[in-house]
């Protein structure tokens, strides 16, 4: 989920009345596995020098995780609006963030993302493209989406053993 969750928020709660014209917001994502996810963050983070307020440059995963500045479960903190590192994340947290999910979001998975897209334009329609005609262009992007790689992903998350 991305940190703009935040911005939207207004959009995905509003009530429609009857005397208002705004309906009820939704939203479509693509989500990874948290693990994934977490590992990939850790990585970005290390490799770009991002300011976390400690020096993670020589940082292992593990070592990241024990740090004070981690703060897992960003998902559930931004759709719980717990984002705070101070507060504790809880049972209460992880509900209200699936049942969020569950009323507001159609939800694909990025290890099928080509599934996750069919559904999405089968959801959508035929306005999900222009006009509602698949033209050239809209095809080579949807192409490079699905089945490219992408140049920022990080290698290093890829080769985690997690047997125990």
């Amino acid at each position: 989920i991305s940190p703009q969750v935040h911005d939207i928020g207004s959009l995905l709660f509003a009530k429609k009345d009857r005397y208002s014209s705004i309906s009820k917001g939704g939203m479509f994502t693509i989500i990874r596995s948290p693990i994934q996810r977490e590992i990939s963050l850790f990585y970005t983070m290390r490799n770009m020098n991002h300011t976390t307020g400690e020096d993670i440059s020589s940082y292992e995963l593990i070592d990241w995780i024990r740090s004070p500045v981690y703060m897992g479960n960003m998902m559930i903190r931004q759709l719980s609006n717990k984002v705070d590192p101070a507060v504790d994340i809880t049972i209460k947290e992880l509900y209200l963030a699936k049942e969020i999910l569950r009323r507001k979001a159609i939800i694909g998975l990025l290890d099928q993302k080509v599934e996750s897209w069919s559904r999405f334009k089968k959801i959508f329609g035929p306005q999900w493209s222009l006009d509602g005609q698949v033209q050239l262009a809209d095809q080579h992007c949807e192409e490079k989406l699905l089945n490219w790689g992408w140049k920022n992903k990080n290698p290093e998350s890829t080769t985690i053993d997690f047997t125990v």
